[in-house]
């Protein structure tokens, strides 16, 4: 539900042209949402909807969703690098990590410190989309690099 209000924020307001004055229709928006459905909706709240949507499409949050919190998912749409985000997405479904070990991870940039940053993009793709639909998971993706 949150992914779809952001998305709805993302496209049919700001597509529209009702999103011209950036935070006051957030603002506007935020004290309608709470007057009409109870708290949940405040003006963070509702950038943070904006934020997941405009990182995950409806594919992926449709089954990130089944395996993560909403809370990871506000984790992971800080990562800005799309492949940096992939890597700490997977990970966080194949080890099942708490949402304060993913912020750890990220602090800690595991990712620039693993083995894999070093290769190619489309090598780390390749070995994320592996992880990601056969569980199996490339040791370069979890040992450091030295």
């Amino acid at each position: 539900m949150y992914w779809s209000i952001g998305n709805y924020i993302n496209t049919d307001l700001r597509s529209s042209g009702q999103v011209t004055y950036g935070s006051e229709i957030l603002a506007t928006l935020s004290q309608q949402l709470t007057r009409d459905f109870g708290k949940g909706y405040t003006y963070s709240a509702l950038t943070r909807m904006c934020k997941v949507a405009a990182s995950f499409n409806r594919t992926n949050i449709a089954t990130l969703s089944q395996q993560l919190s909403w809370s990871h998912l506000i984790e992971l749409s800080a990562v800005e690098d799309v492949t940096k985000q992939e890597f700490y997405t997977q990970l966080c479904v194949y080890e099942k990590w708490s949402v304060r070990q993913l912020r750890k991870k990220t602090d800690e940039m595991l990712f620039e410190r693993t083995a894999i940053s070093a290769k190619p993009e489309t090598t780390i793709k390749l070995s994320l989309e592996k992880l990601k639909t056969k569980s199996e998971i490339n040791t370069e993706l979890v040992f450091k690099s030295s």
